[in-house]
């Protein structure tokens, strides 16, 4: 899904910037995801690029 890519890339340094945060919304407005259908995905992906576990 090309959305979870995005959210990925705004996600990569742990923090989404409102302005990140603004053009995420767009889409997912846009192509009426759901927040049950993507709070998986962020999740996931908070997971991913959690890097504490190597501090």
């Amino acid at each position: 899904m090309a959305l979870s890519i995005l959210f990925d890339l705004a996600m990569a340094d742990g923090v989404l910037a409102g302005a990140e945060q603004k053009i995420l919304q767009m889409y997912v407005e846009k192509f009426g995801i759901s927040e049950e259908n993507l709070k998986p995905i962020i999740e996931t992906i908070g997971i991913k690029n959690d890097f504490s576990i190597f501090s």
